[in-house]
């Protein structure tokens, strides 16, 4: 079900884990919905300084284009 994968993503970002780093990574890359993917680039973000260190990471990544995504979730202005 839709709604519990999301609510699954949300609850790994509110507890900051760096061992799902690798997991919401693959939710990223593998997600074909962009809500699932920016909710676990927020998860991803949501580990301090490793998380925002993986993002950057991956947006210097030229495999896909997740920058706008990334780039969305880093910005401030937005929250």
């Amino acid at each position: 079900d839709y709604d519990v994968c999301l609510e699954i993503i949300k609850s790994m970002g509110k507890m900051p884990d760096l061992s799902l780093l690798g997991f919401l990574k693959l939710v990223l890359d593998k997600e074909d919905d962009v809500q699932l993917q920016i909710e676990a680039t927020k998860a991803i973000e949501n580990n301090g300084e490793e998380g925002v260190k993986a993002l950057v990471k991956i947006m210097k990544s030229e495999y896909k284009n997740y920058n706008i995504i990334v780039r969305h979730v880093l910005d401030r202005r937005i929250y």
